[in-house]
């Protein structure tokens, strides 16, 4: 779920609280000034609160980040495709070296796109309009089932996983694409796969399979 950043929630707030402030003080002048008769006054106060609110939120949070099913729907056992597309960016400078890690077995979906060019300045970035969504869901008996879309082209793949100090080996045997060795870095919540040592793809560990 998007949220305002917290600068943009207190001005809002602030908003808020000046217009009613300023409200409130309009109307205790005109109280003030036509309050002529104070012998005729008939309280005819009939409040009667019908305040009924009944919540009925039956937000039933999975855990996982967009509710991914990572259950086989694919010709490949692909999972459903989930997240939002992820723009492909060119920044300036030299990619993280792998650290590789373990890699926990689950649902990972495509966080960040990203090739890093030397020839750029430090901090500068590109776009050069393509657009990204992968769903990996990798199996703690070292089975692999991905599902990808490039541009609005979905397509599958599917095969075994196994990771040897920093590279991660991926032999498909299913579906559109080539077994490769890259290196990686894991951590308990991100995957970062370095393809050609300049393009990283970040994935968030959104959930157990």
């Amino acid at each position: 779920m998007r949220t305002l950043p917290l600068f943009l929630l207190l001005v809002a707030c602030t908003g808020t609280t000046d217009a009613t402030d300023k409200a409130d003080t309009a109307e205790a002048d005109a109280d003030t000034d036509t309050d002529t008769d104070s012998d005729t006054d008939t309280d005819t106060d009939t409040d009667t609160d019908t305040d009924t609110d009944t919540d009925t939120d039956t937000d039933t949070d999975t855990g996982v980040i967009g509710e991914c099913d990572p259950a086989p729907v694919g010709t490949c056992d692909a999972p459903e495709i989930c997240g939002e597309s992820v723009p492909y960016v060119h920044r300036g400078g030299v990619a993280p070296a792998p650290l590789g890690g373990t890699l926990e077995p689950g649902i990972y979906i495509l966080a960040d796109a990203t090739t890093y060019e030397p020839g750029m300045p430090d901090g500068t970035e590109a776009y050069f309009g393509t657009e990204f969504r992968y769903t990996f869901v990798f199996e703690a008996d070292g089975t692999l089932r991905a599902v990808g879309e490039v541009d609005g082209s979905i397509f599958e793949i599917g095969g075994t996983w196994s990771t040897a100090s920093t590279v991660l080996d991926l032999l498909l045997t299913c579906g559109d694409g080539e077994s490769s060795a890259s290196t990686y870095t894991a951590t308990s919540t991100d995957l970062t796969i370095l393809l050609d040592g300049a393009t990283a793809l970040t994935f968030e560990w959104t959930g157990p399979v």
